[in-house]
C-alpha cells in the first residue's frame, strides 16, 4: 500500500471516529450539566480554592484516576472552570486524564515494561504540574 493510499485510509478512518463520537458530546454536556444543577457550587468551592499549587496536585490525581474519552476530559474542564474552579486545576486535570493512565497501568507495565510505564507516568504526571502552572501564570499574563 502506497503513503498516499494509507493517508486515505487514516483520513477516512479519521472522519468515521469523529462522526462516530459526535452525538457523545451533547450527551456528556446534558449529564454535566445536570450534576452541576443538581450539586450546589459549595462543596467544589469548599474542595478546591485553598491554594492553588494543591488544587492543581488534585486535578492532576483525579485526572489520573479518571478513565473515558480525552475530548471528555476538555468538556469537564471547561465546565470546572465556567463554575469558579481555577483554570490552573482544570489544566491539570485534562493534561493529567490525557497523558497519565493508571488505570492501564498493568497493562502498559506488561505491553512495554515496568520501568519504562513507570518513568512515562511519573514523567507525564510532574509535566502536568509543569503545564498547569505555566498555563495559569500565561492566562495571569494575558
Amino acid at each position: 500500500m502506497s503513503i498516499k493510499q494509507r493517508g486515505t485510509v487514516s483520513a477516512k478512518r479519521a472522519v468515521e471516529r469523529f462522526f462516530f463520537l459526535l452525538p457523545l458530546v451533547p450527551a456528556v454536556l446534558l449529564v454535566f450539566s445536570l450534576m452541576t444543577q443538581l450539586l450546589p457550587d459549595q462543596p467544589l468551592q469548599r474542595f478546591f480554592g485553598h491554594d492553588p499549587a494543591l488544587d492543581a496536585l488534585v486535578g492532576a490525581v483525579v485526572g489520573s484516576l479518571a478513565m473515558g474519552q480525552v475530548f471528555v476530559g476538555y468538556l469537564v474542564g471547561g465546565e470546572l472552570v465556567r463554575n469558579g474552579i481555577s483554570p490552573a486545576t482544570a489544566t491539570a486535570l485534562i493534561v493529567s486524564w490525557a497523558t497519565v493512565g493508571l488505570a492501564f497501568l498493568p497493562y502498559e507495565m506488561r505491553a512495554c515494561g515496568n520501568r519504562f510505564a513507570i518513568t512515562r507516568n511519573l514523567l507525564a504526571f510532574v509535566s502536568t504540574l509543569i503545564i498547569a502552572y505555566v498555563t495559569a501564570h500565561l492566562l495571569d499574563w494575558i
